[in-house]
């Protein structure tokens, strides 16, 4: 959820809670899913199962690899941006450079 808020920026240099109305919204859409399928009379309703702790350990891993992956890209986003910028700026450089020995 945070890690497509900024294209190129990491999510762990974002403030996470400058956000307040963002976060009640992920809170409650937590305590909604825990409710729906821990609550007994909601699991009738919806006909959800508990989960054990090793299903929901497994779960957040496959949903970490989701932030991990979008982070190597913008890592590599970012260092190739910064390559580009630099290779540019250098090549700018040496040709100013020989146009000031050029008399």
């Amino acid at each position: 959820m945070f890690s497509p808020y900024f294209q190129t920026k990491s999510v762990f240099q974002i403030n996470f809670f400058g956000n307040t109305t963002f976060l009640i919204a992920i809170g409650a859409s937590i305590i909604s899913l825990l409710g729906l399928i821990y609550v007994p009379f909601l699991q009738t309703i919806f006909q959800t199962e508990a989960l054990s702790g090793q299903d929901l350990l497994k779960l957040l891993g496959l949903s970490s690899s989701v932030i991990i992956v979008d982070e190597v890209y913008k890592l590599g986003l970012r260092i190739f941006t910064d390559y580009r910028s630099t290779v540019r700026f250098t090549k700018n450089k040496l040709s100013e450079e020989k146009e000031a020995l050029i008399p």
